[in-house]
């Protein structure tokens, strides 16, 4: 298990509200504590939902963009679930790429004979950045590869010369 808190004083703060009754309600994160709600989307769903989209479309070798920090509830779950839902539906998965090194290591892994099909990424931000990537390569969404991102926090992505695939999460719907 991972922590649900971002940090050990983070939880002794929350732990000591909890206490006092003073009522917390965390946004897209959850703390493990008793008595503290969360208003945040199904992170477990949505990526796995991603997942079966490429799985539908055919894709066979995928690549996961985002971290794994154990401190942030989202991207755990997030990647635990690319990684588990990737592995049920039998495709071949690629060493993750944390966005810090997108730029360096999304070409190479893109210049290999058995390159991944497509990318499921943490966020559309990160989907952004791989997008920049593959067109600077020469390369086409989705002739060439796909990819997915998550979020649907770009509204202006709609309008780009590449829409992009994407969870939406919702957020008027969250709270």
């Amino acid at each position: 298990a991972y922590p649900r808190a971002n940090c050990a004083w983070e939880k002794t703060i929350y732990a000591r509200m909890a206490e006092e009754s003073t009522p917390i309600v965390t946004v897209d994160r959850s703390t493990g504590l008793a008595g503290i709600g969360s208003a945040r989307s199904d992170d477990r769903e949505g990526v796995a939902l991603a997942v079966r989209h490429l799985t539908d479309l055919g894709h066979r070798r995928v690549v996961y963009v985002g971290a794994s920090y154990p401190y942030y509830t989202s991207v755990m779950e997030r990647f635990d679930t690319f990684h588990r839902s990737a592995r049920d539906a039998g495709l071949q998965v690629f060493e993750s790429i944390d966005p810090q090194h997108l730029s360096d290591a999304l070409p190479d892994l893109l210049r290999r004979p058995d390159r991944p099909t497509a990318l499921c990424c943490f966020s559309d931000f990160n989907a952004l950045d791989a997008l920049d990537v593959i067109n600077d390569m020469g390369l086409r969404v989705p002739e060439d590869i796909s990819i997915t991102g998550y979020g649907d926090a770009i509204p202006k992505m709609k309008y780009h010369r590449t829409p992009l695939t994407t969870v939406s999460q919702s957020p008027n719907a969250i709270g």
